[in-house]
């Protein structure tokens, strides 16, 4: 089942979760890998078929050049003499695995491309492999982490530093052993309220931190650079709405739905979830568990409203203006129109039996609340005054 942990090579996650944890390991890395496992009857599953998400650096990048068989490998995948994929060359552990436990093994082995989903982003034509979606902005993103440090290591510095003694009567201790000025302490070590004793004959001069002035302005330009570099909206990604108004949220959000749009059904869908699917219905056919071929519809989790009260109207407006079917605004809504309307005829049924009339009935009462009329076509209609 989708909901159950079955479909998780590791037993970890449901196919949902799988979905999600390939596609932020995608976003990080640029790219992932899925392997196909299939098991033994013995080990008890209804489709013995379970799917491992691989983070791509078990791919052997060391392999690479032209191999026995006059193919070419490309940074561990393998390419026929069409330019078709035929082979990944991987690592049964991960390689960070392999520095800390010498005794794994460290021996890439040939997997054939039929066994593996790599799915990656294509940016240009006869790309191999991935590049990190963030890649454009990955040294900005260190400075800036640079540079909040350092600035608030300078805030930190100065805020130890409660007030300083000074030389009232124009006297000096400069050249003087440090041992006959047992007085003067040098800093070895900072903390909250410091007053550096500098000596006998001195004045007190209370410590006037710097004040970052131009932070919030420099913060806001540098996260709004990175923010378009990873393609998200700023308020999302720093969680600042502050200087948002409804508009704005709603031209960002539609312009981030339409990058998840094109993720979705370019990526996703064709990459991951109907390969996974032809591999499972391969499998269950040939285990007696499914009894025929299937076809699936892969359909979208709901998107959440900004303003349901506008929103809901213009879809209501469009499927009453024939711009926009019934059937394609529930499946917008992530729902499955023939089990919705199903529910819908079923519940007014009920209704009907118990003679129930509810005011969210669209059949007997009007959305401003007034039963329906036999006599006038138009629901809203306003009966003529007597």
């Amino acid at each position: 089942s989708l909901g159950t942990p079955a479909a998780d090579g590791d037993g970890r996650a449901n196919f949902y979760g799988l979905q999600d944890l390939g596609l932020r390991t995608a976003r990080d890395a640029g790219e992932v890998l899925g392997r196909r496992r299939v098991r033994r009857a013995a080990d008890g599953l209804v489709v013995p078929l379970q799917l491992q998400v691989l983070e791509p650096d078990h791919l052997d990048v060391l392999k690479d050049g032209v191999i026995e068989n006059g193919h070419r490998v490309i940074q561990g995948i393998e390419f026929d003499l069409l330019g078709r994929r035929v082979a990944y060359w991987l690592f049964r552990d991960h390689p960070g695995d392999n520095v800390l436990w010498g005794s794994r093994n460290s021996q890439s082995e040939r997997i054939d491309a039929s066994e593996i989903l790599h799915i990656f982003p294509r940016r240009r034509p006869g790309q191999a492999r991935g590049v990190p979606h963030g890649v454009s902005v990955i040294l900005r993103s260190r400075n800036w982490d640079e540079y909040e440090d350092a600035t608030l290591q300078k805030q930190l510095i100065a805020a130890c530093f409660a007030a300083f003694e000074v030389d009232a009567e124009g006297q000096t201790s400069i050249g003087l052993p440090a041992e006959t000025d047992n007085d003067a302490y040098p800093v070895d070590m900072l903390e909250s309220g410091t007053i550096q004793r500098l000596g006998p004959g001195r004045d007190i001069k209370f410590a006037n931190p710097p004040v970052v002035g131009d932070l919030d302005t420099f913060a806001s330009i540098t996260l709004h650079e990175i923010a378009a570099g990873w393609q998200v909206p700023y308020e999302l990604m720093t969680g600042d709405y502050s200087h948002t108004n409804y508009s704005s949220a709603r031209m960002a959000w539609n312009e981030f739905g339409r990058r998840i749009e094109n993720w979705r059904w370019k990526l996703v869908v064709p990459q991951f979830c109907q390969r996974a699917f032809q591999w499972w219905q391969e499998v269950a056919f040939l285990s007696g568990a499914l009894p025929a071929p299937v076809s699936v519809e892969w359909r979208a989790p709901r998107k959440e409203f900004l303003d349901p009260t506008k929103e809901i109207p213009a879809i209501r407006a469009a499927v009453r203006s024939g711009l926009q079917s019934l059937d394609q605004a529930i499946a917008e809504q992530g729902e499955d129109p023939d089990q919705v309307l199903a529910e819908i005829a079923a519940t007014n049924q009920k209704l009907d039996d118990m003679k129930i009339t509810l005011d969210t009935d669209p059949r007997k009462v009007t959305l401003s609340g007034i039963l329906q009329s036999t006599d006038v076509p138009d629901s809203e209609a306003v009966p003529a005054k007597k």
